[in-house]
């Protein structure tokens, strides 16, 4: 991979909220046997994590004279899966970067550990030391550690990988979408236009969760009010109905993105409860959907959903069965905050302070 600027750029913002590690040294350094006890700790920890290996020889991964060899030399890419396993075989056809391929296979991960490529363009390296030699070779934006044989390299990479998802998960860019919904016959007006103390119910849900997001976008038809008239608006997708179209919607238009997703019937939200939901994200969740008290279901809505819920979505009719598919974390609300999670329907359900 070369070192252009632009490709630099592109590279980088892949790996923005993919967890990247690569474990670099010559041969012989030890490179396969720390991450082989690396993915045994985090296997430990139900952690999803995927190894890419850099040859430059010729790959052996199949056995001369089985069908898979025969079919594959004959210039087809083969897939072979059992109950437990399987394995892809493909013909390279040197237009994939590294970095591309991870990319491709990010959703279904929690971190990824590259053996060797220190040529390639990640921010995050570590090299091992050869015994017979003290020699730290240039790369493309250096090395975050350098471990000689005495060092403890377990504990050293573990703790640079484990730091690494932490920040990925916890830190990475986060866009809120708030669905605006329907009609909303039994108040006689669209909920989202609702007014309490001066400012709609839509207003003050933007005013609230806009410092602790990237991005907002509204989702569904209706009349916006003034305020928030600038913001991105969507359409719900056709190819679904009631909330799933929504939230569809807005991991199509933008699927790099982890998603908070807000209805506009909420009308006790406060700053407390968004900030309690984010720090719920965690290595390993994939979805946080809070339940107000214990045996109570989960709340699709106002609730956490980081990328890789995209494709996950896709073959969804609701968002509550999302905690059947993906690793869903699912909190029981401290009772001071619950209130925000009031969903009025109708006038009568509004307190008398509202």
């Amino acid at each position: 991979m070369g070192n252009d600027t632009a490709d630099n750029r592109r590279y980088q913002n892949i790996l923005e909220g993919i967890p990247v590690l690569g474990i670099c040294g010559y041969s012989g350094a030890g490179k396969t046997t720390l991450i082989e006890a690396m993915v045994q700790k985090q296997s430990s920890l139900s952690r999803r994590i995927c190894v890419l290996k850099h040859d430059v020889h010729p790959l052996s991964v199949d056995v001369k004279g089985k069908d898979s060899f025969r079919i594959f030399e004959a210039g087809a890419d083969v897939h072979l899966q059992n109950v437990t396993q399987s394995f892809f075989r493909e013909h390279g056809d040197g237009q994939h970067s590294v970095i591309e391929t991870i990319q491709m296979l990010a959703p279904r991960y929690d971190g990824f550990l590259l053996e060797g490529h220190k040529q390639t363009n990640i921010p995050h390296k570590i090299w091992l030391q050869h015994p017979e030699s003290r020699d730290v070779p240039e790369a493309p934006f250096g090395f975050v550690r350098v471990l000689d044989r005495n060092a403890q390299r377990l504990e050293a990479a573990s703790d640079e990988f484990e730091n690494l998802m932490r920040h990925t998960w916890t830190r990475g860019r986060v866009s809120a979408a708030l669905l605006i919904g329907g009609d909303s016959r039994r108040f006689g007006r669209p909920k989202h236009l609702m007014e309490s103390m001066g400012t709609t119910w839509l207003e003050k849900t933007v005013a609230i969760i806009r410092p602790f997001v990237d991005q907002l976008v509204i989702i569904g038809k209706g009349v916006l009010p003034k305020a928030a008239g600038e913001l991105p608006r969507l359409w719900d997708v056709p190819d679904a109905a009631g909330p799933i179209a929504g939230m569809r919607a807005a991991f199509r238009w933008d699927p790099g993105s982890s998603w908070v997703m807000m209805p506009c019937d909420l009308p006790y939200i406060t700053e407390e409860a968004v900030e309690w939901l984010l720090s719920q994200r965690a290595v390993g969740r994939e979805a946080v959907l809070p339940v107000l008290k214990d045996g109570a279901p989960v709340e699709p809505l106002f609730a956490f959903y980081d990328y890789r819920c995209g494709p996950l979505m896709e073959r969804l009719d609701s968002p509550r069965r999302i905690a059947d598919v993906a690793r869903t974390h699912m909190p029981v609300v401290p009772t001071t905050l619950s209130v925000a999670w009031t969903n009025v329907n109708s006038p009568e359900d509004l307190s008398s302070d509202s």
